[in-house]
């Protein structure tokens, strides 16, 4: 190869790498600008009136709406991308709420609970409700507590029968 073919070769790679860091950058300034604009959007879909946070959905005419007005404030990512942005938002502030509720409720559980302390609290709580085994799989994952979700509504079932046993005792 010659040298003209070599300083190609490296001047073409060369603006490759550049283009490469540049999208980079792009990308990331663009997610991090993204991320600064999701709470506020996601505020009135999370001030939540109940204290257990249920599924919450965001109409799909919202997030085309919000992608706009980002684009108007020249953040431009493509709606996939945002979407899921939203939704891994949406989901810490669900288990924010849930982990702070479920203290509120349990005020005797400690700041770093074991998986039989869970379960009792999630018995005493939710009695048969299993609808929030999958919450609790998470904060107990959070707290190190390592379970999952069929071992949690086994022995949350479990607890339950124990304690309806004792309070027909009573």
């Amino acid at each position: 190869m010659n040298s003209n073919g070599t300083t190609f070769t490296i001047i073409f790679l060369a603006t490759i790498l550049i283009f490469m860091m540049g999208y980079t950058y792009w990308k990331w300034k663009n997610k991090t600008m993204a991320q600064a604009e999701i709470l506020p959007f996601l505020s009135s879909y999370t001030k939540l009136k109940s204290v257990w946070p249920a599924k919450i959905v965001i109409q799909e005419k919202d997030i085309i709406k919000f992608h706009e007005e980002l684009k108007m404030k020249n953040i431009k990512l493509p709606e996939v991308t945002l979407s899921k942005m939203i939704e891994e938002e949406l989901i810490k502030q669900m288990e924010k709420h849930f982990e702070t509720s479920f203290y509120d409720h349990n005020k005797e559980l400690p700041d770093r609970p074991n998986k039989y302390q869970l379960v009792q609290a999630y018995a005493q709580t939710f009695k048969k409700n299993m609808n929030y085994v999958p919450m609790l799989k998470r904060m107990a994952k959070r707290h190190k507590v390592k379970t999952s979700v069929k071992l949690l509504t086994e022995d949350i079932i479990k607890e339950v029968n124990k304690q309806a046993k004792r309070e027909k005792t009573k």
